[in-house]
């Protein structure tokens, strides 16, 4: 249970994903957990974190699966 509770703590932290409205299907958490997103939300995010499209990627793999701030 730690580790999953480490996981949501750690991603909110680098993406902020719980701070907005519920995600209301799987597109909207994939289309959050972009760069482009991320960048916008944050200038200089990537340089800042060292996060790729690919680790954001297996991000909304997790929230998805867990279906965090998800009403779906």
């Amino acid at each position: 249970m730690c580790c999953v509770a480490g996981t949501l703590t750690a991603i909110s932290d680098l993406t902020g994903f719980d701070e907005a409205e519920y995600f209301g299907d799987p597109g909207q958490v994939r289309a959050y957990f972009t760069v482009a997103v991320m960048e916008r939300l944050s200038p200089g995010w990537s340089d800042q974190t060292g996060l790729t499209q690919a680790d954001l990627d297996e991000m909304a793999g997790a929230v998805l699966h867990h279906k965090w701030h998800c009403l779906f």
